[in-house]
């Protein structure tokens, strides 16, 4: 919000004065609104409790200030994502222990393209990461940072062999979910997930394991 009235003001100096009234009205009522004004509104059920500063009508993490920052942890797979784009997710809730899905708004609502200048010098896999492990049968997601592409390909490895393709040279924004994780795929462990692009750019992510569903595996 501060960004784009900076960028109102600046404007103001190039209007003619005819217009500078009605532009200067319109700023005034973008500042009394916050983000419920001009901006679309994504849902945001469940705000996390730690999200104690109320800026803009919206609650924030303390240091959302510098979201890139790992203090922040406003680009963890949790939260708002590595782009600040939000998106689906999965987190824990109050009434569960396990993570599971939920949706997390984009930061750009309201902050315009404030940090999106930020961009990578090459593909990076965010998640999974290692030590992470997936549940078959359970949802899941693949997230990454690179350069704008045309397309996307995700492949599941276990050590050196090829066991699964997710995606195919299809648009993608940095995050793809995993509906179910299927029963032929493990369980087991040395799992890697590689991501391309139309690029050129390509990465594989740390080794994961995968294992059984909670029923089997109490049994």
């Amino acid at each position: 919000m501060v960004l784009l009235l900076d960028e109102c003001e600046q404007a103001m100096s190039h209007c003619p004065l005819l217009l500078r009234p009605l532009i200067a009205g319109l700023m005034v009522a973008v500042a009394a609104s916050g983000c419920g004004f001009l901006y679309p509104t994504d849902p945001k059920p469940g705000v996390p409790p730690d999200h104690t500063d109320k800026i803009s009508n919206a609650l924030h993490k303390p240091g959302s200030e510098e979201p890139f920052t790992e203090q922040s942890g406003c680009t963890a797979y949790h939260c708002h994502h590595i782009n600040l784009s939000g998106g689906w997710a999965l987190a824990a809730t109050a009434d569960s222990e396990d993570e599971v899905p939920n949706r997390s708004p984009s930061c750009y609502q309201c902050h315009s393209l404030k940090w999106n200048e930020r961009q990578p010098r090459s593909l990076e896999i965010h998640y999974p990461h290692n030590g992470i492990e997936w549940r078959l049968g359970g949802s899941q997601f693949v997230e990454w940072w690179g350069r704008t592409s045309d397309w996307t390909t995700i492949e599941v490895f276990r050590d050196n062999s090829l066991i699964d393709v997710l995606l195919n040279q299809t648009p993608s924004d940095g995050v793809f979910r995993i509906d179910t994780i299927p029963d032929n795929w493990g369980p087991g462990s040395r799992f890697r997930v590689k991501v391309t692009d139309s690029n050129g750019d390509g990465a594989f992510s740390e080794q994961f394991s995968i294992v059984l569903p909670k029923r089997d595996a109490d049994q």
